[in-house]
């Protein structure tokens, strides 16, 4: 696990800094969390950490909703409490905490036990909650009273930090996405009714179409969710749904296969006249390494042997 010191932690953004100050310092000192391994994705003011220890302790409130998924293959050996009832960690459970609200703790506090937390301000979900049940997901401010499984948010959170670990534009577009399924889900589970979309103007095939007009218009660009969601005319939890119901895809996906076709367009046009870089910059990948590795992936050989065979 990386070692990251708070107060380096803390230089990288205006969000780290206030994380770090009003979640973490209140609860424990620096030394107990200078093993945790940070992730952070600035456009959406998300933390995530992942912490081994073998202490549990209370917690002071703090300003953003927390969710914790506990990767230990047994249950823990003490209880948590944020107001609703006391809550046992289970292999693969989850508990969503509030803003604003406190623990206990109790039981064998000396036990070894693994989480995986995602922070994230009340703005972005009463965003998403807006956009996919035109409300603002007040069900989600209750204390929890009880730890919960669905097959659907560990699969979530472990996608969510997976991405949160490259720089990738197009890592950062499947984030978003990733983020917007997980609130989706958890409204889900919390308002237990479908969910159910806003009315627009445009019809699916055309807010689809604007998107991946969007895209092949700015595939050298590091493009953002939000730019593809507003030149689509919707907000980005609606182009995300709608997206995947026209096509079948994410919009990472989809833009990710795009990116891939233009550059097989250019190697088989310009042959060696285009150095991988070159081709890497025009198709909206960082350089010749990544695209080799993405091409890899979505084609079975390198783009060098792809250009020999054309």
């Amino acid at each position: 696990m990386n070692q990251v010191s708070s107060d380096a932690l803390a230089s990288r953004s205006p969000f780290a800094s206030h994380f770090l100050s009003k979640y973490v310092r209140p609860v424990v000192s620096d030394r107990d969390f200078s093993d945790v391994e940070y992730r952070f994705h600035g456009p959406r003011s998300l933390a995530l950490y992942q912490c081994s220890r073998d202490l549990a302790t209370p917690s002071m409130p703090k300003p953003d909703y927390m969710l914790r998924l506990h990767l230990n293959k047994t249950p823990a050996q003490h209880e948590v409490n944020y107001g609703g009832g006391w809550l046992r960690r289970m292999p693969d459970s989850f508990v969503l905490a509030p803003p604003q609200i406190d623990s206990r703790v109790r039981g064998n506090c000396h036990n070894h036990f693994t989480s995986l937390i995602l922070v994230f301000p009340e703005i972005e979900l009463r965003q998403v909650a807006g956009d996919l049940l035109d409300s603002e997901g007040g069900d989600l401010r209750r204390a929890p009273a009880k730890e919960l499984h669905d097959p659907f948010i560990p699969v979530l959170m472990r996608q969510l930090w997976s991405s949160a670990q490259s720089a990738s534009p197009a890592e950062s577009i499947l984030i978003e996405g990733t983020f917007i399924s997980l609130v989706g889900r958890l409204l889900l589970l919390g308002e237990q009714k479908r969910l159910a979309f806003p009315k627009y103007e445009s019809s699916a095939s055309l807010i689809t179409d604007k998107a991946l007009r969007f895209m092949r218009d700015r595939l050298g660009d590091k493009i953002t969710l939000s730019e593809i969601a507003t030149a689509a005319g919707v907000s980005r939890s609606y182009l995300t749904k709608v997206f995947a119901q026209a096509t079948g895809k994410s919009v990472h996906a989809r833009l990710i296969e795009l990116r891939i076709e233009r550059a097989k367009e250019l190697l088989e046009r310009f042959g060696r006249n285009m150095t991988l870089d070159d081709i890497a910059t025009t198709c909206g990948f960082w350089d010749g390494t990544h695209l080799t590795r993405t091409f890899v992936q979505h084609v079975g050989v390198t783009p060098q042997v792809y250009r020999e065979q054309s």
